[in-house]
């Protein structure tokens, strides 16, 4: 798949999945992207001979941020989807788990991304 490609199915996902030379290709113009658009930057790279991926999500816009109900939710779907085991990170403006496994990865992106959208988790920033 071509650069353009991947940049495309990732916008119309809501995320960037792959190994860290395909997140590499992207990852400046997907990240401007959802900085326009007032979308969460997420990114899944897969690590080499593993079954589990890198997970990080980033609020790029500035102009909003995960409220203390947004911060719960997504505490919650990690809980449910990956047992939140290892070395993790949630704050509201940005989020990353270090071994999520790959099969659980695009569920726990279309997760973030409904919270997200749900506008009782999300404050302004001013």
């Amino acid at each position: 798949m071509d650069k353009y490609s991947l940049l495309r199915a990732a916008k119309e996902q809501g995320y960037i999945i792959g190994s860290s030379s395909v997140i590499e290709s992207i990852n400046k113009e997907y990240y401007e992207w959802c900085r326009a658009e007032d979308r969460p930057y997420i990114e899944i790279t897969k690590k080499s001979s593993s079954s589990s991926c890198h997970f990080s999500m980033d609020t790029p816009s500035g102009r909003w941020k995960l409220n203390k109900n947004g911060i719960d939710s997504v505490r919650h779907v990690m809980q449910h989807i990956i047992n939140t085991e290892g070395f993790y990170s949630i704050g509201s403006d940005q989020m990353f788990h270090e071994n999520v496994p790959v099969q659980a990865s695009v569920e726990l992106a279309n997760e973030i991304i409904r919270i997200v959208k749900d506008k009782n988790n999300i404050e302004a920033k001013i």
